[in-house]
């Protein structure tokens, strides 16, 4: 087919950089396209609306590949999807008017026939580069989007710190510098001027077809992203930044909303403060009673005339049965215990009617108890 470029042995080599020497090359179909260069970008409406890429930003995109770092062949941009390819070399050429730009060279599985055959038929003829640069500053003082006095709404507005609006009186930006080259995808229309499908004999003064190749030229689609404003990468278009100030008045609602509910849980952590504090209050009223009756001498019984007068008791009885060194307890309950003891002793000598055994032996004696007393008379 007239738009795939054969594989020679130099190509062959710089896809095996890229994809590792265990390729096969037979499954593979390697097309060429013009894929930048530093006419003005085609993007009305965009920080990019007349942007001009400039050729050092060119010369690092054809560095990085030609490094073997590839870069995946996307649809459209659609990055959640597998790739279709890779792009595995570049390198920096002159058009007729010596102006640099940017013939990238990449290959297709062949079995991508549906894709092969829209390529070949002209069908998908443009595409789109996605990547970061460095700076792009305003082409009448330099402010840089990307820099550090930058934010969203310079982006929103197409307006820079100095009031110059991209899009009117020539003003436009300057691209340089490469950040991040993500991927480049085959579009429907793409951004780069004058970037078409190489025919056969345009194709014949291109550097990287000079071993008698052809290749296809694809659009651009600038896209840059500047964090964390914009996410990475980011196509930067209007239809987006009004997305972005859409989604940014629905989180000032969000916002709003919570904030609303957060006052609501604040009447309800007042009403329950208050009521610790009422607890609080009772708790130091208590405390302060609870003082005032520590203070309050306590009643004390005074119990030593009891002490003494069963410590007498007890020595007393205990001298009545003849234990004159017995020692007293310290305590009532032991002195107690003594005294009844004591007496127990002591009752058991007594016997009935009160008079001991020795007493009634002495009486006995002392009378001269005779029987002749109760004798009768004759």
């Amino acid at each position: 087919m007239g738009k795939r470029v054969q594989v020679t042995d130099v190509i062959a080599s710089r896809i095996k950089t890229t994809a590792g020497n265990d390729v096969n090359l037979d499954n593979l179909v390697v097309y060429e396209a013009l894929a930048l260069n530093t006419l003005p970008i085609r993007q009305k409406g965009s920080i990019f609306d007349g942007a001009v890429v400039s050729e050092r930003t060119m010369t690092e995109m054809a560095a990085m590949l030609q490094r073997g770092e590839g870069v995946p062949i996307q649809v459209m941009h659609d990055t959640k999807v597998l790739p279709v390819g890779k792009a595995f070399w570049a390198e920096i050429t002159r058009d007729r008017s010596n102006r640099p730009q940017l013939p990238v060279q990449f290959y297709i599985p062949n079995t991508e026939t549906d894709l092969i055959n829209k390529i070949e038929n002209a069908t998908v003829d443009e595409v789109s580069v996605g990547f970061q640069a460095k700076t792009i500053t305003c082409s009448k003082c330099g402010f840089d989007y990307l820099g550090p006095d930058a934010d969203f709404m310079n982006v929103l507005s197409l307006t820079c710190e100095n009031g110059h609006a991209i899009g009117k009186d020539s003003v436009h930006t300057h691209v340089d510098g490469l950040s991040a080259w993500h991927e480049m995808s085959l579009v429907g229309k793409g951004a780069a001027n004058g970037a078409k499908i190489l025919s056969q004999a345009a194709a014949q003064g291109a550097a990287l077809t000079a071993s008698g190749t052809t290749g296809k030229a694809l659009l651009l689609q600038l896209t840059a992203s500047k964090e964390p404003t914009m996410p990475d990468p980011v196509t930067v278009n209007l239809s987006e930044l009004t997305g972005f100030a859409s989604q940014l008045a629905t989180a000032q609602a969000d916002l709003a909303t919570a904030k609303k509910d957060l006052d609501a849980k604040g009447g309800e952590v007042a009403s329950l403060t208050a009521k610790i504090d009422g607890l609080n209050t009772q708790i130091t009223e208590l405390a302060a009673k609870l003082a005032e009756a520590e203070k309050v001498e306590p009643v004390k019984i005074d119990t030593d005339p009891t002490l003494s007068f069963l410590t007498d008791q007890f020595t007393k009885l205990h001298v009545a049965l003849g234990q004159k060194d017995a020692t007293a307890p310290k305590t009532a309950t032991e002195l107690i215990a003594g005294i009844t003891a004591a007496q127990g002793k002591l009752s058991s000598l007594i016997p009935v009617g009160g008079v001991a055994t020795g007493a009634v032996s002495d009486a006995a004696k002392g009378a001269g108890f005779t029987n002749a007393a109760f004798k009768s008379r004759n």
